[in-house]
């Protein structure tokens, strides 16, 4: 294994999977990391009324949808951020044009009975 290809592996699982993300998106995902890193911790307290935070969500939107969608996502979630919003939990929305495995518990409507009891034939 090369050093490339092993501070890859580690930068992927540090930042989420970032091998199969655009290059755009790639850059601009590192550049929230630096900031991050470089600039947050310099602020005197947290700051943030969202979880996660504005810049994390930054991250995860760039991953998650690309660099053009993610950066309108980021955008939008910063300018929620004011005092009038009260913040709170607010996720990155899923991908719209993934495909939905009816399989998967999340996508099971288990508050209908109907739905996840066999229904008996008399």
């Amino acid at each position: 294994m090369s050093a490339t290809s092993g501070s890859r592996a580690a930068e992927s699982r540090a930042t989420g999977n970032l091998l199969t993300v655009s290059a755009p998106a790639r850059l601009l995902v590192k550049m929230v990391r630096g900031y991050q890193r470089r600039l947050s911790p310099l602020k005197a307290a947290p700051t943030c009324r969202f979880t996660p935070t504005c810049s994390e969500y930054a991250a995860q939107a760039l991953e998650g949808h690309g660099a053009v969608k993610g950066t309108l996502l980021a955008a939008s979630r910063i300018l929620r951020c004011h005092p009038l919003h009260p913040g709170g939990y607010d996720p990155v929305p899923p991908r719209s044009d993934l495909p939905v495995s009816p399989q998967h518990p999340a996508q099971l409507n288990l508050t209908q009975p109907h739905l996840t009891q066999k229904k008996r034939e008399s």
